[in-house]
């Protein structure tokens, strides 16, 4: 079964998009919490939380989007390359 390239990078960089504005809001919400919660998790010091714009938001949530969906897009590409073909011709 081939990967339909374009539907897998858009697919996958909408939820990407989805994922950046849920942590942005809890960034918005929470910033002490949620910097202290993700410092736990990625075992990464963020003592000093940015303040979160709109500029910044719109930014971050354009360039992340557009990166996630380039590289699941190589990566379904890639997937479509590298399998053999199939037996039945489909």
């Amino acid at each position: 079964m081939r990967l339909d390239t374009r539907a897998f990078a858009l697919a996958s960089a909408g939820i990407a998009g989805l994922w950046f504005t849920v942590c942005a809001f809890f960034v918005a919400i929470a910033p002490e919490a949620t910097s202290a919660l993700l410092s736990f998790v990625f075992h990464y010091n963020l003592e000093a939380p940015r303040p979160l714009t709109l500029g910044g938001f719109v930014g971050g949530l354009l360039l992340f989007s557009l990166w996630v969906g380039t590289f699941a897009g190589m990566i379904a590409w890639s997937y479509n390359r590298l399998r053999p073909p199939s037996a039945g011709g489909v």
